[in-house]
């Protein structure tokens, strides 16, 4: 924890009369994996996870996190007097709005970072602490950027994008797009550096026809390997390229104009300055539909990309027939990496492997460190969750390896979550049907089978993008996801015996359209095979 930060902080806020901090980890585009600059979970109190909010007081700082970090925030603060662990979705545990309403009276002021918020989001927030005369309030919180050298900004052409879809259906549109994956998706250029999503900090304006990227990236010729400032899509749309610091100067020349924007994924810094003097238009999620859809040309590559997967799973399960003595869990997540590394598509990992052994894996989101992992040795499971991007797709898998000779009842219990996994992965199911409904019928199950577990049955994939794409999920959050033909998601239920040992089976489903007319099913992506134990 870094207490000199956070005391730094309270200065600050005690000095404008503010008596909450309410830090949402989000970068100015909402991304979920932001960078270092953004990381405040990292930065005030060293924890290493892709969600949770942290709130600052006065005389108090509490860490709220979703059930897939509840026992890894217990584990990191069980003996701290100064962090307070929320574990949101538990029975009784208030939702962050109302839990504010709750700790604040009339008069107190709140403050957010207005860009890492979203426009939405803040509105709701916004108009429900009015109704208490709480105030809510702008603070910015920015942290020291890692300085980038010219050529670490290099980009990498991944396809030839998706700006025909600009022409085609917003044609008379003045269109401001800041979600990261967004813009990847359209331009067909990816980044694989720190962050493990490629994606590349910009922002992207479509107007009169032409298309004007704001980012310090660089778009490179792949035969000459030279910058330029004008890259081509499909149907020849003019793509100019202008410094990221300008976006904002330029974008408040905007007088009496009608902007499209998705508002959900547009921070509220940046919807409160356009909205000033122009009408705002909200597409929702219009232009996401199109980038959710898998082509049949990117399911094809996607199943090349999962023989990749197959090809360094395989290695990887013979190497443990023989674990040479002291082998941890963090030696296993550099192991998977290699094998994944040694693949001529390979481009970077999709996220940090998680290797947990026994009563590790049942820390859902489990990080092995260097020093202190557990000794992968004995009798038990195994759990490997780990995923790369590769030129040809993204992958996600998830397995349990059995070590040495586990109990019986840990293999019943195995079988209990592959029948919840089976669930879905073989559903036919009515055209309309939502995320939401296909996760209540996977729950039912898993309540049936006494194994039920805390986050959603599944997430989207991207096409060499965010291994959790937007738009797409099976989950109790999931009601507005309809399922169609092309959409790619994780198939991913769990099962987790804090103490014991934690199980989780995931493959990547695409949604197709099944033999009965009216009907959808899923194709399983996924080459390595589930194991029987």
């Amino acid at each position: 924890m870094n207490s000199l930060a956070i005391d730094n902080i309270r200065f600050e806020l005690e000095a404008e009369g503010i008596d909450c901090l309410v830090l949402f980890s989000s970068d100015p585009h909402l991304s979920e994996n932001a960078l270092s600059e953004y990381d405040y979970r990292s930065y005030f109190l060293d924890f290493k996870s892709s969600a949770g909010v942290v709130v600052i007081t006065r005389k108090s700082v509490f860490l709220r996190v979703d059930s897939r970090y509840h026992l890894a925030a217990e584990k990191q603060f069980k003996n701290s007097d100064e962090v307070i662990v929320v574990k949101e979705g538990n029975e009784g545990v208030l939702n962050l709005n109302d839990w504010l309403l709750d700790r604040f009276k009339e008069g107190d002021i709140i403050a957010v970072n207005y860009q890492g918020i979203s426009s939405e989001k803040f509105l709701s927030l916004k108009l429900l602490l009015k109704k208490q005369g709480i105030f809510l309030t702008d603070f910015n919180v920015k942290l020291e950027a890692n300085i980038e050298d010219e050529d670490s900004l290099k980009l990498t052409k991944i396809d030839n994008g998706h700006l025909d879809i600009l022409k085609k259906h917003f044609s008379n549109d003045l269109l401001i797009v800041s979600s990261l994956d967004t813009i990847a998706w359209l331009s067909g250029y990816r980044y694989f550096g720190e962050n493990y999503d490629p994606i590349f900090y910009s922002y992207l304006i479509f107007e009169k026809g032409e298309v004007l990227i704001f980012t310090d990236f660089i778009f490179t010729d792949e035969k000459s390997n030279l910058k330029f400032n004008k890259i081509y899509g499909s149907n020849k749309i003019k793509v100019n390229v202008k410094p990221y610091s300008d976006f904002y100067d330029y974008i408040l020349n905007y007088n009496d104009k009608d902007i499209s924007l998705n508002v959900e994924e547009t921070n509220e810094y940046l919807f409160s300055k356009l909205k000033v003097k122009n009408k705002i238009i909200d597409i929702a999620g219009k232009l996401r539909d199109f980038q959710i859809i898998k082509s049949e040309k990117e399911i094809k590559e996607i199943k090349q990309a999962m023989e990749e997967d197959n090809i360094a799973l395989s290695k990887f399960q013979e190497y443990l027939k023989n674990l040479p003595s002291g082998t941890t869990e963090y030696d296993l997540g550099l192991k998977i990496m290699e094998f994944h590394s040694q693949s001529k598509y390979y481009k970077n990992e999709s996220f940090h492997p998680i290797v947990g052994f026994n009563k590790n894996g049942a820390i859902v989101h489990y990080q092995a460190k260097e020093s202190g992992s557990a000794v992968v040795e004995g009798d038990g499971f195994l759990l490997v969750d780990s995923g790369a991007h590769y030129s040809c797709g993204t992958t996600d898998i998830t397995r349990i390896f059995p070590i040495g000779n586990p109990k019986k009842s840990w293999i019943k219990d195995y079988y209990k979550v592959l029948e919840c996994h089976k669930v879905l992965s073989e559903a036919v199911f009515k055209e309309g049907t939502t995320g939401k409904e296909l996760d209540d019928m996977v729950r039912a199950k898993a309540k049936e089978l006494g194994v039920e577990f805390g986050h959603g049955t599944g997430h989207g994939v991207g096409f060499v993008n965010c291994v959790h794409e937007k738009g797409v999920g099976v989950s109790p959050s999931s009601d507005t996801c309809v399922f169609k033909e092309g959409m790619v998601v994780s198939c991913e239920p769990g099962y987790y015996k804090k103490g014991h040992y934690g199980i989780r089976i995931e493959n990547v489903l695409v949604c197709r359209k099944s033999d009965n007319p009216g009907y959808l099913c899923f194709e399983d992506l996924t080459a390595f095979p589930i194991l029987e134990l």
